[in-house]
């Protein structure tokens, strides 16, 4: 069996929830984890946060220069200014979080929450960084992921379709289905989880890069409603459903509401799903 690479140190540029997750998982393993935060209240809710899971991480508002670290994680959160900056002074190993089109010359680290699968976690490696394929599995093996190697850094068949499925779903919103019904019954009919609560777990701002990066001329306005809305995810209490002191799923009257004035705003004529 082969031994894989244990991390000693790793930082992570910004809070994104999929960011929070890899870090406290790192840091359970043993990995000296750093969360860099520079918005003085986003720090301190992610302290709280990270208090109450009991993560030992440190939080920091930028990273001092002779600092060494064995892994960057770019969460897609901070002001391109600061990244810059962050990333001129550091040449570790970058992993970007959030789904892009951009170039990038580090590899980027997808956490897919499929129906009949979870967790997915697809790292593109471009070939030219063949050897970080170690510390892919490191990484798979914190997060108890299922690990799939890419051979770029595009997004993967599973990710359109998962996409997609997502895109779907919203578009019964739109004509009048409810949310927790949908994945109710998709449930029961064998997925491991519905498309609303796997985006909870995700969290609602990588799975709206995710959508915005492969239907950019999609316009159904439910997803960038609920985000902008300030829903994150479960990590955080507050997504599509709420989860009162960090427990399970409860449905959330306001999804509906939200969903049956953005039907109403386009005009879209809603069907009766009984």
């Amino acid at each position: 069996m082969t031994t894989l690479p244990h991390l000693s140190s790793a930082a992570f540029l910004g809070g994104s929830l999929l960011a929070l997750e890899l870090a406290a998982a790192l840091a359970k393993t043993g990995t000296a984890v750093t969360i860099v935060e520079p918005d003085p209240h986003d720090a301190e809710r992610l302290r709280s946060l990270l208090a109450r899971a009991g993560v030992p991480v440190t939080l920091a508002p930028t990273l001092a220069q002779e600092a060494r670290f064995e892994l960057l994680c770019d969460s897609g959160s901070l002001p391109d200014p600061l990244l810059t900056a962050l990333l001129g002074t550091h040449t570790a190993p970058l992993a970007r979080l959030l789904p892009s089109a951009a170039p990038t010359t580090g590899f980027s680290l997808d956490l897919h929450r499929l129906p009949m699968l979870q967790p997915l976690l697809e790292i593109g490696l471009p070939q030219s960084l063949n050897a970080h394929a170690p510390l892919a599995h490191t990484l798979a093996a914190a997060l108890n992921a299922h690990l799939a190697l890419r051979a770029d850094t595009k997004p993967s068949p599973g990710a359109r379709l998962q996409s997609a499925l997502w895109r779907a779903a919203d578009d019964l919103m739109l004509q009048g289905a409810v949310l927790w019904e949908i994945d109710e019954i998709l449930e029961e009919a064998g997925f491991a989880i519905g498309p609303y609560a796997a985006q909870d777990l995700a969290g609602l701002d990588w799975a709206l890069s995710l959508r915005r990066l492969l239907a950019p001329n999609d316009t159904n306005p439910i997803a960038p409603r609920a985000h902008a809305e300030g829903r994150i995810g479960r990590a955080l209490g507050w997504g599509w459903y709420r989860y009162p002191g960090g427990g399970g799923r409860v449905i959330d009257p306001l999804t509906e509401d939200l969903a049956k004035e953005e039907s109403r705003f386009a005009r879209v004529p809603t069907r009766d799903f009984g």
